[in-house]
């Protein structure tokens, strides 16, 4: 064995690391929220939509009127919060300090996960960047939906992880996907995660549980189509839910969002409309943010080539192929019209462009795509097929908003790369060189850069 690399062990302990970013976390962000306080775009969306929306539920209680209120998503995380209001008083520090508490449920089921596969030190690194994210502080520290929003979606992408289908499957996944779609409506394609999890079915090379839910044979032997057909059974009532608020809204959103209402921002015409761009967004953040989580898949890559050259070189073509292709059709100009700015798009403003495209967006998102075949190479078949979907269709259903923001992009793209970088240490080769850690402790640090200008009044 070199000096430079350590085995992982074979049932590593995930309690520590689960303290350390717990701890972390929760420190962090109580000196944000008790503190200096949070600004930028996510403090004017809390003091414009959501904070109003909640104090307006709080007055209308118990006979909510859903119909219409100045916010562009469904109503569940006002509603928890009017409960929330009303133990605290309506003060809003208390109010952001129980609210942060979904992006630490989060941080520590991925904690787990990863720890069980890398051991606590690398599980640690892997959550540092989702720490230190301004997307996700800001999310963790103002009264903002985004961060139940991605909690629900972690737990349904582990559980549709699991190489096992089981009732819990079914019946907890079910739940999960209407709880996301009643938080954000924009997440009913999290019911794809279900139906091709049950579609796969049980994967038997990996012997492994994927989440702290017991891993039982239910169902897991039933046929292809019945699974699916089960899976597609459970999502139902999240798509009733959303034909219900389209019915009632009148459309994807209430009326007085719509119309624009008092708030003093942009609203209804520059949230209206798809965007394809968003798909491009997001191979791009994948791309760059790659590059800091390499360490974690240089063995599984190198065991992948030797075992399966021709696939490799075949996945790394597509991959790559479509990002390229991509970057050529869609437009990548900075544009304040079109929804192309904040992020990404801030350091592309400052560049050439050629024909409305970016040459950062035609290196980055080949690099993307690229990534992405190699995770789903790394990755146990089922688990490469779930991840990399995952990412598929948050980026097409996340087209369907007009802004192309890094905001909505940027925590998707972490949550790949650890998931990616933590699953593709199933198999014999189960080494990671303890440089390897060392990147995503960095790209956290540069995230913190970002992050600690937009602390503080």
């Amino acid at each position: 064995m070199s000096m430079d690399e350590t085995p992982a062990p074979s049932r590593p302990s995930p309690w520590l690391a689960v303290l350390i970013v717990g701890l972390a976390h929760t420190a962090f962000r109580l000196w944000v929220t008790l503190a200096p306080g949070m600004t930028g775009p996510g403090l004017s969306d809390e003091q414009s939509f959501h904070l109003p929306v909640i104090r307006v539920f709080a007055q209308q209680w118990p006979n909510l009127d859903l119909s219409d209120y100045l916010a562009a998503s469904t109503p569940g995380y006002h509603i928890a919060m009017v409960g929330v209001s009303s133990l605290v008083g309506g003060e809003l520090v208390p109010m952001r300090v129980v609210s942060g508490l979904l992006v630490t449920l989060m941080l520590l089921a991925l904690t787990w996960f990863a720890a069980r596969r890398v051991g606590a030190l690398g599980a640690v690194c892997l959550a540092a960047p989702l720490i230190t994210s301004p997307y996700l502080v800001g999310a963790s520290t103002l009264l903002l939906p985004e961060g139940a929003a991605w909690m629900l979606l972690t737990l349904v992408l582990l559980l549709a992880l699991r190489p096992r289908v089981t009732w819990t499957t079914y019946a907890l996944g079910g739940l999960l996907v209407m709880l996301a779609v009643l938080t954000r409506q924009i997440f009913l394609w999290t019911a794809g995660l279900l139906w091709l999890s049950a579609w796969l079915g049980t994967d038997r090379s990996d012997d492994r549980p994927s989440t702290l839910l017991p891993a039982r044979e239910t169902w897991s032997l039933a046929p292809r189509s019945l699974r699916a057909a089960i899976a597609v059974a459970a999502t139902l009532p999240a798509f009733a839910a959303v034909a219900y608020f389209f019915r009632l809204w009148g459309g994807l959103t209430p009326p007085l969002f719509r119309a624009g209402g008092g708030a003093s921002m942009e609203l209804a015409g520059t949230h209206t409309g798809v965007n394809p761009s968003v798909v491009l967004l997001t191979l791009a953040v994948i791309g760059l943010a790659s590059v800091f989580f390499a360490g974690y898949l240089l063995a599984p890559v190198h065991r992948a080539w030797t075992e399966r050259r021709t696939l490799c070189v075949r996945a790394c073509s597509i991959g790559a192929g479509a990002g390229l292709a991509l970057a050529i059709a869609l437009p990548s100009s900075f544009s304040r019209e079109d929804g192309r700015y904040s992020g990404l798009w801030n350091v592309i403003a400052k560049l050439p462009t050629l024909a409305d495209r970016s040459p950062v967006m035609l290196a980055l998102a080949p690099l993307g795509g690229l990534t992405l075949a190699l995770i789903w190479l790394c990755l146990p078949r089922r688990s490469g097929w779930v991840l990399v979907g995952s990412v598929a269709g948050f980026a097409i259903a996340q087209s369907a908003n007009h802004q192309a923001w890094q905001r909505y992009v940027e925590p998707m793209a972490l949550l790949a790369l650890l998931l990616g970088a933590a699953l593709a240490q199933s198999g014999e080769s189960r080494r990671i060189p303890r440089w390897a850690h060392a990147g995503p402790l960095l790209l956290a640090g540069l995230l913190l850069l970002i992050t600690l200008p937009r602390i503080g009044a």
